[in-house]
């Protein structure tokens, strides 16, 4: 990664754009010195502006890097604003990697997606009902004056647990319904995203939307899978409990005035109950699918979230290109100064020395070392032959 962060030329993104000649030299004309040539590498329009992302080559590999220029020439140089632009180009050049079986991945996603919508929506609706009969059921008396039976004390004194049960009824309802707008919403967003991914992957343009779609159908499945796990292990608890709530309140339906009302009722629970072992097993399928699916599509967001943060690597590198171009050729300019000042110096201490040498009439003997006056023959030391 580090490499391929400096060595932009061995850089492999989607096909150059096709862009006109003001275009190019809008970009060139964002060079900086040693910039050796620049490519517009991909186009998009978010919230009603054109962006480019340019790739310039310098002489100083660490200066090369990416811009990101809007339509009138201004530089982008917020990394919140280019970071959805280079998830665009991420997704794109994603989709061009796609294979047959990342497009059945995505598909099969939205099979369980509408397996959960069919199966929940009818336990969704049975709690709505259970809850309507509970507050039915409270209003529902027999008798007058001092004879008069309520079915709902009836309950609470023979089955005080029946206000933990109603409440149980209720968070499910609640559970079931965003269980439910999860899966609506990955069957909403999910099908867009594979349309413009498949369009892409055959050589197709972008779509503007499509990044917007694939966010939405990414984070509908993250929420579903979350709530499908969640489901799968709450419903086994909530069956016990409406399974003691039913015999309890069979238990108690022998009172004379209101028994079959209260019967009634537990047959109610019961049916309620049926549905919510059938969810329970197909809540464990549906969980481990979506784990099996889930590692699947890994791999391509995985490439996709990649190839953002090396765009947005590249970026940072140019965001500081000028100071850094500037401060190496000070620095390579005060170094060979210096290396000049010290070879200057060097050579003017030599010559001191060869004239003093000279001066004093004195040489020295190449053997030992021995200094010798300058009409000698043989060395005093050692005898060496001058």
């Amino acid at each position: 990664m580090l490499i391929n962060s400096f060595l932009i030329p061995s850089y492999q993104t989607a096909s150059a754009v096709n862009i006109d000649k003001n275009v190019q030299q809008l970009v060139d004309s964002k060079k900086i010195l040693l910039d050796t040539d620049s490519e517009i590498i991909h186009e998009t329009k978010q919230s009603g502006n054109v962006y480019y992302v340019v790739k310039y080559n310098n002489v100083l590999p660490f200066a090369s890097g990416l811009e990101v220029i809007m339509e009138d020439g201004t530089l982008v140089s917020n990394s919140y604003k280019v970071k959805p632009i280079f998830t665009s180009l991420a997704w794109s050049e994603a989709a061009k990697k796609l294979t047959v079986n990342d497009i059945q991945t995505l598909n099969s996603i939205l099979t369980t997606s509408n397996k959960i919508n069919n199966v929940v929506s009818p336990v969704y609706s049975k709690t709505s009902s259970v809850l309507d009969k509970v507050d039915w059921l409270k209003t529902q008396c027999v008798g007058i004056s001092v004879l008069r039976v309520c079915a709902w004390d009836v309950v609470t004194s023979g089955y005080p647990e029946i206000s933990l049960l109603e409440s149980a009824v209720r968070m499910l309802n609640n559970e079931l319904s965003d269980w439910s707008k999860a899966s609506t919403d990955v069957n909403k967003n999910l099908p867009k995203a594979i349309s413009g991914l498949e369009k892409l992957r055959g050589g197709g343009e972008l779509n503007p939307t499509l990044q917007n779609d694939i966010d939405k159908s990414l984070s509908s499945f993250s929420t579903l899978k979350s709530k499908t796990n969640q489901m799968a292990n709450r419903l086994s608890g909530i069956s016990t409990t409406l399974s003691i709530a039913e015999s309890s309140l069979i238990s108690i339906s022998n009172n004379s005035l209101v028994g079959n009302l209260i019967l009634d009722f537990a047959h109610f629970i019961g049916g309620l109950n049926n549905q919510v072992i059938s969810l329970k097993n197909e809540a464990q399928t549906f969980s481990n699918t979506l784990s099996t699916q889930s590692k699947k599509l890994v791999s391509v967001t995985d490439f996709a979230e990649g190839k953002t943060d090396e765009f947005l690597g590249l970026w940072n590198a140019r965001q500081n290109a000028v100071t850094v171009v500037h401060a190496t050729i000070l620095g390579i300019i005060l170094a060979v100064g210096v290396v000049i000042g010290v070879v200057l110096i060097i050579s003017k201490k030599r010559k001191i020395v060869v004239k003093q040498v000279t001066a004093s009439g004195m040489k020295f003997c190449r053997k030992c070392g021995s200094t010798i006056t300058t009409t000698a023959k043989f060395c005093g030391k050692c005898g060496n032959l001058i």
